[in-house]
């Protein structure tokens, strides 16, 4: 799981942040930030998936990976990044992780 300090508080995110990343499954939006470090928050809406067990997971999902690519992020490029996903997930099985996860990397290599 992602520390506390590293998750980004989504209501305070700046409205004119721009899109960096649009992928199948999600959109990553940054905006930089003075802290000395990069923070990270996760957007699923209802429409994307219906039940609490599964934006969880899929929130999980992205902040493990996310904790990873922050572990190597501890220079002058400090951002909040906002992860918005797009595309209704069903469930969350292997075929659907690897999709997540090669968007999140492609997002990440615009940054």
């Amino acid at each position: 799981m992602l520390a506390k300090r590293d998750k980004l508080p989504i209501q305070k995110f700046s409205p004119k942040a721009k899109t960096v990343f649009r992928g199948n499954f999600l959109s990553i939006k940054s905006d930089k930030n003075g802290l000395g470090r990069s923070r990270v928050g996760v957007v699923i809406s209802k429409k994307i998936a219906k039940s609490a067990f599964l934006r969880n997971s899929i929130r999980r999902l992205v902040f493990n990976y996310m904790r990873t690519y922050l572990k190597g992020d501890r220079g002058d490029n400090s951002v909040d990044l906002l992860v918005v996903i797009n595309q209704p997930i069903m469930k969350t099985d292997s075929v659907t992780r690897e999709a997540l996860e090669r968007d999140l990397e492609e997002g990440l290599k615009n940054l």
